[in-house]
């Protein structure tokens, strides 16, 4: 299951601003909070991708427990509270 904005009725509307693009750390993620929803930014190549950072399966921060959630090929956000995967260009 993947968590997107629309689970979330009260949420910033879809295209709000998170963050500018040299605010993204290179080959890294930036965790954030937008009016109460944590996200996370990060860049496939020169694409950014924002995610709801929220573990679908503890809805726990992914970075809860440290922020080394991105693997080291930057393919996959992992769960530091379970250790769950997650494709990083879409979430699943």
């Amino acid at each position: 299951m993947t968590l997107d904005w629309t689970d979330f009725p009260d949420a910033p509307p879809v295209g709000a601003s998170l963050c500018r693009l040299d605010d993204i750390p290179s080959g890294g993620v930036l965790s954030g909070v937008l009016q109460g929803y944590p996200f996370l930014v990060l860049l496939i190549g020169k694409t950014p991708r924002a995610f709801v950072n929220a573990c679908p399966h503890q809805f726990l921060p992914l970075d809860h427990h440290g922020s080394s959630i991105l693997s080291g090929d930057g393919q996959r956000l992992l769960c530091s509270n379970h250790s769950a995967v997650f494709n990083a260009k879409d979430g699943q």
